[in-house]
């Protein structure tokens, strides 16, 4: 008599909830970047002071043609040589870098992990 107190072995196919686990964070990348694309408000990505990413809307509103050349771009290149503070747009652009950084890795309940546990409106695509 077989023991059937075991449970079956894994028989080289994939877990089915690992599947669905990332055919859901596929869709949720998906939805993501086609808001991200789509967007008519203009969105830019930036990674160490420098632009990484946009949409066509942030090409548009800064009169770029070109997405490569718009990434080659220090974001202070995009300002006057001096703020209305007296400050040069260099040294402004580095503070509100820093500033949009510690925000973006406090969540809600002032945790600063860089890893930040917020809730989506996007999680039913």
């Amino acid at each position: 008599m077989k023991d059937r107190s075991k449970k079956p072995r894994n028989q080289g196919y994939p877990d089915l909830k690992q599947r669905k686990k990332t055919r859901g964070a596929k869709n949720n990348n998906d939805a993501y970047r086609v808001l991200f694309e789509k967007s008519k408000d203009a969105i830019v990505i930036l990674k160490n002071e420098q632009f990484v990413d946009c949409n066509q809307a942030a090409l548009d509103m800064l009169g770029y043609h070109d997405k490569h050349r718009l990434l080659k771009t220090h974001p202070s290149k995009l300002s006057p040589d001096f703020q209305s503070d007296g400050r040069d747009s260099y040294t402004k652009a580095r503070e509100m870098m820093d500033i949009a950084l510690k925000t973006a890795a406090t969540d809600s309940n002032g945790n600063t992990s860089g890893q930040t546990e917020r809730s989506s409106p996007w999680k039913s695509f």
